[in-house]
C-alpha cells in the first residue's frame, strides 16, 4: 500500500512534536524541584540530554519493532537489546571496574 520512506517519515512528523514535548513538560516539573543550577544554559543543556534520551528510545523501539514479527516476540528480544546498555552504561557497574576490551560499549 505505502513504501517505506513515506510511512517512516509521515510517522516521525506525527510524533516529533509529542517527542518535543514530553521531555520539556517533564523537565519542567523536575528540574526546579530536584535543586539543579538554575540558568538557561543548564536548563536547556538538560533539556537536550533528554530530547536525546526520547530520541534513542524510540529509534531503539522501531528497530526492534521491525525485527520482530508480533509483540510476543519483540517483548522477548528487547531485552537482548536493553539489557546491555543498563549494565555498560554506569548504573550497574562502576566504568573503571569494566575490562578495558569492554569499555566501548
Amino acid at each position: 500500500m505505502y513504501g517505506i520512506l513515506p510511512y517512516y517519515m509521515t510517522k516521525l512528523m506525527i510524533d516529533m512534536p509529542l517527542m518535543i514535548i514530553t521531555p520539556l513538560l517533564m523537565e519542567t516539573l523536575v528540574y526546579w524541584a530536584v535543586g539543579f543550577r538554575h540558568g538557561a544554559n543548564s536548563f536547556f543543556s538538560f533539556y537536550l540530554v533528554l530530547e536525546l534520551c526520547v530520541q534513542t528510545g524510540s529509534a531503539l523501539g522501531l528497530s526492534i519493532s521491525t525485527m520482530a514479527p508480533n509483540i510476543v516476540v519483540a517483548t522477548t528480544i528487547a531485552p537482548a537489546f536493553i539489557l546491555p546498555l543498563m549494565l555498560f552504561g554506569g548504573l550497574m557497574v562502576n566504568p573503571s571496574t569494566v575490562f578495558v576490551w569492554l569499555r566501548w560499549i
